[in-house]
């Protein structure tokens, strides 16, 4: 199923990308006939906003990443709830990983939160020894 983008709409309507991003974003120098001929347009089409792609141009991912040792216990499963149920409120969304107690694991999960480009972490460390500088 293929993804409908502004390209897509821009093609469509035989405007520029920019024009079509700056009508979806609501900017003041738009023309309202421009803006409803857009919005119309994507309507029709189906498009739906990419949220990876707004987090790239705003420069955040309005994601917290979450590494804790283990998921399995009542206390852990609360303390992951009440993370979420915080953060959600503050639409902020969760990554979670496990760690195993593992620092190896704790250190790949560390890359895979930078590869997501999180906007900050908690975490329960391993051992405050090893992937200090990864945090860091």
């Amino acid at each position: 199923m293929k993804h409908i983008t502004i390209k897509d709409i821009a093609k469509s309507l035989c405007i520029s990308v920019s024009t079509v991003s700056r009508a979806l974003t609501d900017d003041k120098n738009i023309r309202k006939e421009t803006r409803d001929m857009v919005m119309a347009e994507a309507k029709r089409l189906g498009y739906k906003r990419n949220p990876v792609a707004m987090n790239l141009k705003m420069g955040r991912s309005n994601t917290i990443g979450v590494i804790v040792p283990e998921m399995h216990t009542p206390y852990a499963a609360q303390v992951i709830s009440g993370i979420q149920e915080v953060l959600y409120k503050k639409n902020q969304k969760v990554v979670l990983a496990e760690s195993d107690e593992n620092a190896e694991q704790e250190y790949e999960n560390l890359n895979m939160m930078e590869q997501f480009m999180v906007d900050g972490l908690i975490a329960s460390m391993c051992s405050y020894r090893k992937n200090t500088d990864k945090y860091q």
